[in-house]
């Protein structure tokens, strides 16, 4: 990794390179210098593909660790590298230990640069590998003409920038990784204090260990001396040590053909092969004692961890079970409230007592299909007393044949009884199969027996022309206990005429039982149009497939997960919500409670929002503002507003409101005024804030209209209250008394004259 001198001031000393290696857990504060330093190297494309050969060489002439860059947006051989996956493989299968950087261009957002950089880094932020860096340097990332560095992207400073890219990887992959910076950099833009009470996110970068490259005045490999001993330059003061260093960018190494990144790292080999990813990995995982509404999920890691499960429909997961502090090898963990017949998506989560956390793959099981028990008459579980006889006539039938009776007065003297094994106690709806036709009993009577009670219920078998169907006898599931108690029986004690038909019986799982409520459901205005929704999830008991959404009790939306994104809604409008679970029957639960109102975002002002009656006055003179688009739905609900002479202002939310009409301030001295506004919905979250200027000059004295000079206008409007001397001013009138002596008379007019003429 070459390092190209951009910022302004920055010495030939100093021409060189800064990694800030963050890695899981803190190492010491303080170092000895050890006898004997592990030496390694860093490469890029630019030293061309080094096959497994070169990779050997490399390793024999002593060198032990290297950083592969994977990623450099925008450059035809670092997008990404053109031989990453070459020297990622071949470096580590010669015995290096390696770890992936990526290139930063600072000019995009560090959550686009870190999927950028995970899209093909992944394979190498794993158990095995040193953990990733970024590279920041001011190549690609300065005007090429003046130096001047680009502002970083969706950040306040290039170290926030730096934060948020690591926060991103870290959150992907659970490894926390490290900065590669110049000197200059680091005192430049990280001055903070390590205590962190700077406020700032650049002392969030402090307290990790260094990667310092100081090339000790010029690129003369044997300029800094025995490196085993000596120091590198860092900085003043505000990182504790060092960790790695960069001594030479023009080393020569067998296995390479020209220059390239010498390195050494500060301590032993086996402090650097302790900085190893070392992921407590899941192995043999697997789904166990799979029903129709559970299973348990089983695996190991290599030291004991925690464990957590993520599950759900897709991918995305959506559900996870609470995290079992509780540290093991084996691990056993048992979901509940599934759907049945569904196909889960699953993986799991253990993090050890280093704060290191193995992840897993990406695996799927699903649940068991909900029962179904069919009996035909010809199974051993049809149970037949009296007379029957068999027929195969007609084409509408289960199995090969079915049974026919005749009906008889009283009690019965034929029956034919259908018992199930029932698997699992639960609710079922029972059915039975039978073929329709003209010559067949209207008043057929059917018996379910249930665990607790008995159905009576009868049934038309007639139909004018032949068919045959599967008929529901019952119209809500009933409880039936595991085992044989259970049963639906036909039976020929009918008062009508006609034959009895009896062929199969069914039996289905059925939930009579709604989910839970929601709860905790919060609603957050996002956006002028969109309000994001989350809740807890509900219980089921045969599990839930989804939510309902309700929006002023109207029903506006469906989703699988506890998050929904309501959206095309009007600006600075109250909406209220409530949530539903439903199961697969579907069974639908209450609703979430209480209701929850929320607001989306009010407009934000602009120039336009809000316009002043003048933008200059005298001194004492009001300024009447108006608000362009008024107030209420579909505008703003309220604008907090501070008037002051200062050209800025932060809101703190104690500001007054103003909510209805036009607002009327005073211009109390001469200069600049401002009026800033913060435009606030009715939660009174705000959106935005724009400030609005006015021009205040002196008072002269007979300007009446407070126009800051005297005309024919204020000449008009004292002839109207002039009077005699000695005689009070009529009301409204007193603003005239130009000399204060309580009348409005010639004196006062001819002070006013000198004015006019003074203008």
């Amino acid at each position: 990794m070459r390092f190209d001198s951009g910022f302004p001031g920055l010495s030939e000393r100093r021409r060189g390179t800064v990694v800030v290696w963050m890695v899981i857990g803190l190492l010491p504060s303080t170092l000895p210098v050890l006898a004997q330093r592990p030496l390694g190297i860093d490469v890029s494309a630019y030293q061309g593909n080094l096959g497994p050969s070169n990779w050997s060489s490399i390793y024999n002439s002593g060198r032990r660790f290297a950083f592969i860059r994977i990623t450099h947006y925008g450059v035809p051989n670092g997008d990404p590298d053109l031989y990453y996956a070459q020297n990622m493989a071949n470096a580590r299968a010669a015995g290096l230990l390696v770890g992936p950087y990526h290139y930063a261009i600072w000019t995009r957002t560090p959550q686009v640069e870190a999927d950028y950089f995970l899209q093909y880094a992944r394979p190498y932020i794993t158990s095995g590998y040193l953990p990733p860096m970024l590279d920041l340097e001011t190549k690609d990332n300065s005007d090429p003409n003046t130096g001047t560095i680009y502002p970083p992207a969706g950040a306040s400073s290039v170290c926030d920038w730096a934060r948020q890219w690591l926060a991103r990887v870290e959150e992907e992959t659970g490894v926390v990784g490290g900065v590669y910076v110049s000197g200059s950099y680091i005192n430049r833009f990280c001055k903070t204090s390590t205590s962190c009470s700077c406020g700032g996110c650049d002392c969030c970068l402090i307290n990790h260990p260094l990667w310092v490259a100081d090339w000790c005045g010029n690129d003369v490999c044997t300029a800094c001396g025995d490196i085993n001993t000596a120091q590198p330059e860092f900085g003043t003061g505000f990182y504790p040590t060092w960790r790695f260093w960069q001594y030479c960018s023009k080393g020569s190494v067998p296995g390479i053909a020209g220059n390239c990144d010498l390195d050494v790292f500060n301590g032993t080999l086996a402090e650097l092969q302790a900085m190893v990813i070392d992921f407590p990995a899941p192995s043999n995982v697997q789904a166990v004692s799979i029903t129709q509404t559970g299973a348990t999920i089983l695996w190991n890691t290599p030291r004991p961890a925690s464990s957590q499960v993520q599950y759900g429909l897709t991918t995305a997961y959506g559900y996870s079970t609470p995290v079992d502090s509780t540290l093991k090898t084996f691990h056993s963990v048992t979901l509940t409230g599934l759907v049945s017949g569904m196909t889960y998506h699953f993986r799991v989560i253990s993090t050890d007592s280093d704060n290191q956390t193995g992840t897993s793959a990406d695996y799927t099981f699903t649940t068991v299909a909900p029962v179904q028990i069919d009996i035909d008459n010809t199974y051993s579980n049809c149970i037949k007393t009296g007379s029957w006889t068999t027929s195969t006539s007609g084409a509408y039938m289960i199995g090969v044949d079915y049974l026919t009776t005749n009906p008889v007065s009283g009690s019965a003297t034929a029956t034919c009884r259908w018992v199930p094994t029932i698997p699992s106690a639960g609710t079922y709806d029972v059915y039975v199969y039978y073929q329709q036709a003209a010559n067949r009993n209207t008043a057929v009577p059917y018996t379910i027996v249930y665990n607790g009670g008995t159905l009576n219920l009868i049934r038309n078998q007639y139909a004018l022309a032949p068919t045959g169907s599967w008929f529901k006898l019952n119209t809500s599931p009933l409880p039936f206990a595991a085992g044989t108690g259970g049963y639906v029986q036909v039976a020929n004690n009918s008062e009508q005429s006609g034959v009895i038909v009896a062929d199969a019986a069914r039996f289905v799982w059925a939930d009579a039982q709604a989910p839970t409520a929601p709860a905790n459901l919060n609603a957050t205005a996002i956006s002028t149009s969109a309000i994001q929704l989350n809740w807890s999830p509900a219980t089921d008991n045969s599990g839930v497939v989804g939510y309902k959404i309700y929006r002023n009790g109207v029903a506006v939306g469906t989703i699988n997960t506890t998050s929904y994104l309501d959206a095309g809604l009007e600006v600075n409008t109250t909406w209220s919500y409530q949530v539903a679970a439903y199961d697969a029957v579907p069974n639908e639960s209450a609703l979430s409670s209480p209701a929850v109102n929320c607001s989306t975002l009010s407009t934000p002002p602009d120039a336009a929002s809000i316009v002043p009656d003048r933008t200059s006055g005298c001194v004492q003179a009001t300024v009447t503002w108006t608000a362009t688009g008024g107030f209420g739905p579909g505008a703003v609900h309220h604008y907090r507003y501070a008037w002051n002479q200062n050209p800025t202002h932060d809101f703190t939310g104690s500001e007054p409101q103003w909510s209805t009409g036009t607002l009327q301030t005073v211009m109390s001295a001469s200069g600049a005024w401002y009026l800033h506004v913060q435009g606030c919905n009715a939660d009174d979250v705000a959106n935005g804030a724009y400030t609005y200027s006015v021009e205040a000059g002196d008072m002269i004295l007979g300007d009446l209209d407070g126009n800051c000079r005297v005309d024919g206008v204020d000449v008009t409007l004292f002839r109207n209250c002039l009077g005699q001397a000695g005689v009070t001013p009529a009301p409204g009138c007193e603003s005239r008394d130009l000399d204060n002596d309580s009348d409005v008379d010639q004196d006062d007019f001819g002070i006013l004259q000198r004015s006019f003429s003074s203008n």
